[in-house]
């Protein structure tokens, strides 16, 4: 993985997708638990300007207080165990979040086992590596990316969103209507649209799990970019290509998230069990009564748009929102009030 600015469009600063070949996740969790990570995480961390206090502050009390060295010198207990992913747990720090990097306890691994567990752990600090660097890329810019609190060397601290993932919250509770089904699909587009052509990202990890609701239930805040492709600021991402990852392969992704949210069930293809060719249409599900959502989805499914930004437009010009702005930041109030308004008057 190239570590260093390359001068060539097609190379990402920072590759995504590891692979640990031969090794399943069941036989490597049986040599970690949330516990034992908790313990192997570095209570360390390199005084900053925004921290003055850092280079006085006790590390051993973090370490007897079992949390974590945060700015302005406090310490935070883990409250809660949130989740764990493939690369990394997920913890609760007050009303924060912190990501850290899912690390085996090499001490009871023989030669064999351990060598397997060194690469799996450094796949998972450059997994957390290149998330931090999307973090850095996107800033404050963009309100469909997860608010990112600070940056650490334990870890990634996020706001805490605790209406839970769109995975689960489509599995378990009630159906929404059409409007609110409307504005999650118009913030999951508008988010891709701007990592793509903004922030010059790649996805590839496009799942239900990855958009976190906001407690208004108005905008998708997405996460989990360890898996992500970072290119230079000058390339062309529609002919990025980063081994398999390409805009076409984030929009057929893309799909899969608005038939989810339509369907009102859970759907995801990935495309790298499928060496990077979308299937079929016709071996895909059914798109019958979806209206324009099933022409989209179709187009998604079928690599007709170039860019994730034909698609943004295309959105833009079937929903004519009552603002220039209305599908970004501060935007979803007035793009509910249009809905509602057209279905007001059509019907009438």
């Amino acid at each position: 993985m190239p570590s260093s600015l390359t001068p060539l469009s097609l190379t990402p600063i920072l590759g995504g997708r590891h692979h640990l070949t031969g090794t399943t996740e069941c036989e490597l969790d049986r040599y970690t638990k949330p516990d034992q990570h908790i313990s192997d995480i570095p209570f360390s961390r390199t005084p900053t300007p925004s921290s003055p206090h850092g280079s006085s502050c006790k590390r051993s009390k973090c370490k007897q207080t079992n949390g974590l060295h945060l700015p302005g010198c406090s310490s935070y207990r883990y409250e809660h165990h949130l989740g764990c992913g493939s690369e990394a747990f997920v913890y609760q720090c007050g009303t924060h979040a912190l990501k850290a990097p899912k690390i085996l306890n090499l001490t009871l691994l023989d030669e064999k086992e351990r060598r397997r567990a060194e690469y799996y752990n450094k796949g998972n600090r450059e997994a957390l590596e290149r998330e931090k660097e999307v973090y850095k890329r996107v800033g404050r810019e963009c309100d469909g990316v997860a608010e990112c609190v600070d940056i650490l060397d334990e870890g990634i601290l996020l706001v805490c969103y605790k209406k839970g993932d769109l995975e689960r919250y489509i599995t378990e509770e009630k159906e929404v209507d059409e409007s609110i089904k409307t504005t999650w699909i118009l913030s999951a587009i508008s988010t891709i649209h701007h990592l793509h052509h903004v922030s010059k990202v790649l996805v590839y990890d496009i799942a239900l799990r990855n958009f976190l609701l906001t407690d208004d239930l108005l905008t998708l805040k997405m996460i989990d970019f360890g898996q992500a492709s970072v290119f230079p600021p000058d390339t062309d991402i529609t002919t990025a290509n980063d081994d398999g990852t390409t805009v076409q392969v984030d929009i057929f992704h893309l799909g899969c998230i608005i038939y989810s949210i339509m369907l009102w069930q859970s759907y995801h293809n990935d495309l790298a069990h499928h060496d990077w060719v979308p299937p079929p249409i016709e071996d895909l599900p059914k798109l019958d009564g979806l209206g324009p959502w099933g022409e989209i989805i179709k187009k998604c499914w079928s690599c007709q748009y170039r860019s994730s930004k034909e698609l943004h437009d295309e959105v833009l010009a079937l929903f004519q929102p009552s603002t220039p702005n209305s599908l970004f930041a501060r935007g979803w109030m007035s793009l509910i009030l249009d809905l509602f308004s057209r279905m007001f008057w059509s019907s009438g």
